[in-house]
């Protein structure tokens, strides 16, 4: 009985091991045949930075640091934004493979995951060098990072799933999305300071304000507020466990809606 329950753990591990690889091997080619392959990544995001930064320092009045709170508040949206907006085609995407192999709907979700994981270690640079270039602080907060990937990536798995079976029955779901994404983005506090007025209370209600924090207070030497890593937990936890509900709920009924 040991030796079965062992071996079934093994081919577990094995299954999405083999899904996180694919999910590498699914970032890399989509810039085969690109001159300089994945770097066009952190390219584009520091051609964004630098525009915002450029066109939105003086008018906001932002100190010396608003570089470093753009570069930190854009890494950390575009990876959590991902999900969102490629969660619609999720499903619908990898429906040759859905509907010709016996995969599971969570090795997708895992391997999609894999590739947006590698596209922000990719994108990495960018906030290191905004830091080191304008002043962020790496001492010991910086170590409240360590679990910040496990909550984006238990919200991330839990957008994808759900947001992927949606897609599937709805199409126009697809084209809500980037709408609803560029929303988002322009009322989370990542180009504007969230300090007063209006603006402080459109952050305070934003969830997506508080993915944000656990990100960029801990690399400007702050401690995320206790409110940000409850309501960042809580959101987590809870679609995790939609999405598992929706797993189980549609994974026999999905092949008919692809």
């Amino acid at each position: 009985m040991p030796d079965r329950s062992v071996n079934r753990l093994y081919h577990a591990v094995a299954k999405y091991r083999a899904a996180v690889e694919l999910g590498w091997y699914d970032f890399i080619a989509r810039f085969r045949l690109s001159l300089i392959g994945p770097f066009w990544s952190p390219i584009q995001m520091a051609v964004f930075v630098a525009i915002i930064v450029v066109i939105l320092r003086s008018g906001l009045g932002a100190n010396t640091n608003y570089a470093l709170y753009v570069a930190l508040g854009y890494y950390a949206w575009d990876f959590l934004s991902s999900s969102l907006t490629e969660g619609a085609t999720h499903f619908t995407a990898q429906a040759p493979l859905i509907k010709n192999t016996p995969v599971d709907i969570s090795h997708i979700t895992v391997r999609k995951l894999s590739f947006l994981f590698c596209r922000s270690a990719m994108n990495a640079p960018i906030p290191i060098i905004a830091i080191l270039f304008f002043g962020g602080v790496i001492n010991f907060n910086t170590l409240l990072l360590l679990a910040v990937p496990v909550l984006y990536a238990l919200f991330m798995f839990s957008t994808l799933t759900i947001f992927g079976v949606i897609g599937a029955y709805f199409r126009d779901f697809a084209h809500i999305m980037p709408t609803v994404s560029r929303f988002l983005f322009f009322t989370t506090p990542i180009i504007w300071l969230g300090d007063a007025g209006v603006r402080k209370i459109v952050s305070d209600y934003n969830p997506f304000s508080y993915f944000v924090e656990l990100v960029r207070a801990p690399l400007n030497g702050e401690i995320a507020s206790v409110k940000a890593w409850i309501v960042v937990s809580v959101l987590a936890m809870i679609s995790f466990a939609i999405a598992i509900w929706v797993q189980s709920r549609f994974r026999s009924r999905l092949i008919y809606r692809l």
